[in-house]
């Protein structure tokens, strides 16, 4: 299936572009397992921003972009990003794609404003170590208690899919359960767990433990029970 980078960016986002998965994401990760978003509201959005390169406009993808849409308007966006690996300049990029809407919505190509939150699922083995804030990311630079006043503090919202706990793992209602306790149990991991999207998990599975693509998704529930 080509470059296995670009196959598991692609499998990756498959998976999270199912509404009831982006949307138990969304609610375990970011609201402790609370109802802050509903699958029927999430709407995809475009995920590609424009931003001034050294010589011409640039473009930029994010992974997923769900718009959350209550009576007919947004109340805000999401993204969401697939991470394979640490990127200490990751807090650089979040800027970049942030901005890149917030200046769409102020030149009025949009009919509204509205916040975006973006978060970051990590699925890779090393442990993030990468800067997650303003303050970590500057840290070599000597600056003053008043410089750090002025300096606008970017986080970051970096889940590590891998290391999740068992209290946050247990939310998960959607075969993103299966996914994040496959991967912290390990080949031993077995589950009778009814699955919605068999192929997506299936390629998905694969991808995140290094095995090949495979569409033989009989044999491996087999295996699971």
């Amino acid at each position: 299936m080509g470059n296995p980078e670009e196959t598991k960016d692609l499998v990756e986002k498959e998976f999270l572009a199912f509404p009831d998965i982006a949307a138990d994401a969304i609610n375990v990760l970011l609201y402790q397992g609370r109802e802050g978003t509903k699958a029927e509201n999430l709407l995809a959005g475009p995920t590609e921003s424009i931003y001034q390169g050294e010589q011409k406009l640039q473009n930029q993808y994010e992974d997923l972009c769900k718009y959350e849409i209550i009576d007919g308007r947004i109340r805000l966006l999401y993204l969401i990003a697939n991470q394979s690996r640490t990127d200490g300049k990751m807090l650089l990029r979040k800027a970049g794609y942030t901005g890149g809407i917030y200046r769409q919505q102020y030149d009025k190509k949009m009919k509204e404003i509205f916040p975006v939150i973006e978060l970051i699922l990590y699925w890779g083995i090393p442990r993030w170590k990468g800067s997650r804030d303003s303050c970590r990311l500057f840290r070599r630079h000597k600056l003053s208690v008043e410089n750090w006043k002025y300096i606008d503090q970017l986080k970051l919202h970096i889940f590590e899919m891998r290391y999740l706990p068992k209290e946050t793992r247990e939310l998960f209602q959607s075969d993103m359960r299966i996914i994040v306790d496959f991967l912290a149990e390990g080949a031993s991991y077995r589950s009778d767990r009814k699955i919605i999207h068999k192929a997506a998990l299936i390629r998905m599975i694969n991808v995140l433990s290094g095995e090949p693509v495979t569409e033989n998704i009989e044999a491996w529930m087999k295996n699971r029970k």
